[in-house]
């Protein structure tokens, strides 16, 4: 094939890799910051000389003179990673990727964000709006994921199991903390010690034994504890609550070292409890 000859025949189309707020918004686009994709567009009646017409590209009439990733099901290419799109408006927003473009602002807090449906979603945090209502308990959401994510407390499912050893979890979150159980990551470093951690919420628990902070207050004599558990131990010496039972007299302790102190015991001589 002869460069003349496809230059004579080829037609040549211009891929705009960005439109700053879109087409339908009525803003011009700004291309100055990226380049512009040239690809060869073969006509129907066109063919290189001495080319079989059966033997054209599997890809159809449009064939893409460029190792992009442009086809003619997704015609509009990024200049930057090489991601082909079908919508010249997805190319839009993944461009923002790159550029760190964030065009709609919340006016209540100024944050800003690269999609209209991100700020959508973000304003109900300010109106309290929860237009997502379970179908079963009426348990409202602002966000659809988390209605899908609420509905698996009823319907049970479980549609991420681990890869190792099958257990299965009714979220994606879940699963990638029990993954930590067998990889042994630990990816929380607390700043002050190094110490790791599997889990942010231990690396919390664990900061606040070096800042000596306290969050967590009784209601009845105002005592203040580090984390939520020692709280909740603690008003059981105020409302006299016994939860730990055992199972061989049945008799019940406020605090589970009280009943491991127990001397009933079964045959093994091991304490039978329930915490």
């Amino acid at each position: 094939m002869r460069v003349t000859d496809t230059a004579q025949k080829a037609k040549w189309r211009l891929i705009q890799p960005i439109w700053r707020h879109g087409e339908q918004e009525g803003e011009e686009a700004d291309l100055s910051r990226f380049p512009l994709i040239r690809v060869i567009v073969k006509g129907e009646d066109e063919q290189d000389e001495g080319e079989p017409r059966q033997d054209r590209s599997p890809r159809g009439d449009s064939a893409c003179q460029t190792p992009l990733g442009c086809s003619p099901a997704k015609p509009f290419v990024c200049c930057v990673c090489g991601g082909g799109f079908s919508l010249k408006g997805t190319l839009m927003i993944h461009m923002r990727t790159h550029s760190g473009e964030r065009p709609f602002p919340c006016s209540v807090c100024g944050e800003r964000f690269s999609q209209k449906v991100n700020l959508t979603t973000h304003m109900r945090t300010h109106t309290g709006e929860k237009p997502f209502s379970c179908s079963v308990c009426g348990e409202n959401f602002s966000q659809k994921g988390n209605l899908m994510k609420h509905m698996r407390t009823h319907t049970g499912e479980k549609p991420f199991p681990c890869s190792v050893c099958g257990e299965r979890f009714s979220q994606k979150g879940n699963l990638v903390i029990h993954m930590r159980t067998h990889t042994g990551e630990k990816p929380f470093s607390c700043s002050l010690c190094g110490k790791t951690f599997a889990l942010k919420g231990s690396l919390r628990k664990h900061t606040r034994t070096h800042t000596g902070e306290k969050p967590f207050a009784c209601s009845v004599c105002g005592e203040t504890f580090a984390q939520k558990v020692s709280l909740m131990t603690h008003l059981r010496r105020h409302t006299g609550e016994k939860v730990f039972r055992c199972r061989a007299c049945d008799r019940a302790f406020a605090h589970k070292y009280q009943l491991d102190k127990h001397p009933c015991a079964g045959a093994n001589g091991v304490t039978l409890s329930d915490p």
